[in-house]
């Protein structure tokens, strides 16, 4: 008869004891040894909605035994690790894990950035979860509701680093076709322009450009959460950050659809300006925000070099 609750009850404690094992980082940054001993986190500087940290023990608690519960019931009802439950049990050992390496990344390792690039993923892995286990057992991915609701703490960050990503991806759509031809041995007209030596591959661009829009976004973040939100200090921080963003997607449109080598050249230059105005203005909210763009400026001047020769050295291909 015990038999009957031991797969429940292993399937509440296998996050429960992640998350305990996660407390070997958070403790001693929340609960110095010392007495007057300010740690790291202490020191960091906090929104005025984070919560104390005598709730984050109670509310993890119940959220992982509500997701354990659910897990175990998607396991019951979806035929185990073979059958439909497959996918979904996927989903949340991913989302398991994305939570498990939370807390060694930020306490242990100091990396918010890294940090935060896994609350991002999981946020999307609950999300996946959520929308897999109600194809199997509507009522558990209802108790993962709340664990949706609590990471929603984090969402405005998240927010801040997915919108540069998402104007990216946009201008990627609309630009795929010049830079991967649909047709095997198909030539573009990108293809065939003059380049410098020092062009960079093209696969590099991927995840050079996902870095820095990841950096450039949490740096808008802090400014916004520093500055008083979008009424305060970081009105005009915020407003050169936009124009950056604006031109930086309009940018592969003029470039590839258009073809317009010259204005490109000048949308780069625009772009230019408006990263160093964004990290001055920046600087005066939150240094750190401001650093933060600088691989971003160096890119684009980069960029621009490259966008200059090409436009010089293929007149015969545009305008």
């Amino acid at each position: 008869m015990m038999a009957n609750y031991l797969k429940p009850v292993a399937a509440i404690l296998i996050p429960n004891i992640g998350g305990f094992a996660g407390n070997i980082y958070t403790r001693p940054a929340i609960k110095p040894k010392t007495p007057g001993e300010v740690s790291w986190y202490m020191a960091l500087k906090k929104p005025s909605f984070n919560p104390p940290n005598w709730i984050f023990p109670p509310v993890w608690t119940g959220l992982y035994c509500s997701m354990g519960y659910a897990s175990y019931m998607i396991w019951r009802d979806g035929g185990g690790f073979s059958g439909d439950a497959k996918l979904p049990l996927a989903c949340y050992g991913a989302s398991l894990a994305l939570n498990w390496a939370w807390s060694p990344l930020f306490f242990g390792a100091k990396k918010l950035g890294w940090a935060l690039v896994d609350i991002v993923g999981l946020w999307g892995s609950i999300v996946a979860c959520i929308v897999t286990f109600h194809q199997v057992n509507g009522t558990a991915a209802h108790l993962l509701f709340p664990y949706l609701g609590w990471m929603a703490n984090y969402l405005k960050p998240v927010a801040a680093v997915l919108l540069p990503n998402l104007g990216g991806s946009v201008g990627f759509w609309f630009t795929k076709n010049e830079i991967r031809p649909r047709k095997p041995g198909q030539v573009t007209w990108a293809m065939t322009l003059k380049k410098p030596w020092f062009n960079p591959p093209r696969w590099l661009f991927s995840p050079v450009w996902t870095g820095l829009y990841c950096s450039m976004g949490y740096a808008s973040y802090m400014v916004w959460r520093d500055g008083g939100g979008f009424d305060g200090d970081a009105k005009l921080p915020l407003t050169c950050y936009g124009v950056s963003l604006a031109l930086n997607w309009i940018w592969p449109i003029i470039y590839f659809n258009a073809k317009k080598l010259g204005w490109a050249l000048m949308t780069n230059i625009g772009l230019w300006g408006s990263i160093l105005a964004s990290i001055k203005t920046f600087h005066e909210v939150n240094p750190t925000a401001a650093y933060l763009l600088v691989p971003y400026l160096g890119w684009v001047s980069f960029a621009s070099y490259i966008n200059f020769w090409l436009w010089r050295n293929n007149r015969d291909h545009t305008d």
